[in-house]
């Protein structure tokens, strides 16, 4: 079970997320294996210091594979492995089983013993913090305390107001005093986690050549994909195991990510999807973050005792309007678009009406109209497209309703959707 670091970081997401970008989680496609032997494009292997024949074989110790299995982040072989409905109960179960096998941990090797000891007391005062939040009383919604709110004023009960004011309030902050401690020990978790380099490395063979054995494909969160990033790794020779993948993920900015990933067994020729979560956001501090925002590079160390090696991978402009360009293609045939008369006739004018027809939201959805001699009709910009949802485009959004020869424009985000001219 390779999933507490993960299960932890997640379900703080999903049970107190604000402001993480929402939505249903929904994976790109996931890429073609690269030719065999090959490097994918501009990704060349990276020199190394010894090949797998020259080096002798090393062990890990057991105890690595269970603290690693345990303490890193999840690689799957399908991104629809990722799961987002686990419910609090299955989250506590799992984080109690983690705990007990971590506290077994009784190695040879101090590191490992430590590192243990570390995950185990995070993981644990976790879980009690997300037991100790699911059983105090939740403040009533911001609808309904803006009702209980007016009846007590209509009724003069002054004191009424003040008190259920009160009483929010501290429901409000004793849930955000458990929510702090949790932060906290997510925290320490994470710091737990990036430890695992210090042992992998004392087990693992010298850093070899790569010359395409490993690739590594990833993709950004985008307004029709998200809230995830993706890092595929695509291992073309024969199987690795005992495997810890240390991956850097580098911004625009200069900011940095590190995240470490343990699989016990890599079969051949198969890709390993690694999924990195945006954060969570609570007042104006960000827990849980997996990765940074518009990425440049990641460098990625693979390390075995058979096979060593370093993959360096730029993420470039030209690759992620590539990106976008496949998703839009695959976004198109479900955002659907029809033309009707206005509800008062139709002499009245037109309204083209949008529907997303995905299985999740679409943002930043960008609309212009403009007339058919050219002027400027409108514009405007839907910030959250539900799927299942409608959008009209017609006088309640833009300057009138649309005429014979008037040019809509769809955009999402900065990426063409679709052009039509209105019959």
């Amino acid at each position: 079970m390779n999933r507490s670091h993960f299960v932890l970081v997640m379900a703080l997401a999903s049970l107190f997320a604000s402001g993480c970008g929402g939505g249903a989680d929904v994976p790109p496609a996931p890429p073609a294996p690269p030719a065999s032997g090959n490097a994918p494009p501009g990704q060349a292997g990276q020199p190394g210091n010894a090949s797998p024949s020259q080096v002798e074989t090393k062990s890990v110790w057991p105890e690595y594979r269970t603290l690693a299995t345990h303490v890193g982040q999840e690689l799957k072989p399908s991104m629809a492995d990722f799961r987002n409905n686990k419910s609090l109960t299955d989250i506590v179960a799992e984080g109690h089983a983690v705990v007990l096998d971590l506290r077994k941990i009784n190695s040879g090797d101090g590191e490992i013993n430590y590192i243990a000891s570390q995950g185990a007391a995070a993981y644990a005062e976790a879980i009690k913090r997300m037991e100790r939040i699911n059983a105090l009383p939740k403040p009533p919604s911001d609808a309904r305390l803006l009702g209980e709110s007016f009846v007590h004023v209509l009724y003069g009960n002054v004191y009424a107001v003040y008190a259920l004011g009160v009483k929010t309030d501290n429901r409000r902050q004793a849930i955000l005093d458990e929510l702090t401690g949790l932060m906290a020990s997510v925290e320490k978790a994470d710091a737990a986690h990036l430890l695992l380099p210090r042992v992998a490395e004392r087990y693992a063979a010298p850093l070899g050549t790569n010359d395409g054995r490993v690739a590594l494909n990833f993709d950004e969160s985008w307004n029709a994909w998200g809230p995830h990033d993706w890092c595929g790794f695509y291992n073309s020779g024969d199987d690795i195991e005992d495997c810890t993948v240390v991956v850097e993920i580098k911004g625009a900015g200069g900011q940095t990510r590190k995240n470490v990933h343990f699989v016990r067994q890599w079969p051949r020729k198969s890709w390993l999807y690694a999924r990195y979560d945006p954060g969570t956001t609570v007042g104006d501090r960000v827990f849980g973050r997996m990765t940074v925002l518009d990425v440049t590079s990641v460098d990625a160390r693979v390390l075995s005792p058979k096979f060593s090696t370093e993959v360096h991978y730029l993420y470039s402009e030209a690759e992620k309007a590539r990106d976008i360009k496949d998703r839009i293609e695959q976004v198109k045939p479900h955002i659907t678009f029809r033309v009707r008369n206005s509800g008062l006739g139709a002499k009245f004018g037109k309204v083209l009406v949008l529907e997303n027809k995905l299985n999740h939201p679409v943002y930043k959805v960008g609309v212009r109209v403009t007339s058919a001699g050219g002027a400027a009709v409108g514009e405007f910009v839907r910030p959250t497209f539900d799927s299942g949802g409608t959008m009209d485009v017609g006088s309640l959004q833009v300057s009138r309703n649309l005429l014979a020869g008037d040019t809509v424009t769809v955009w999402i985000g900065e990426a063409l959707l679709l052009t039509t001219t209105i019959p």
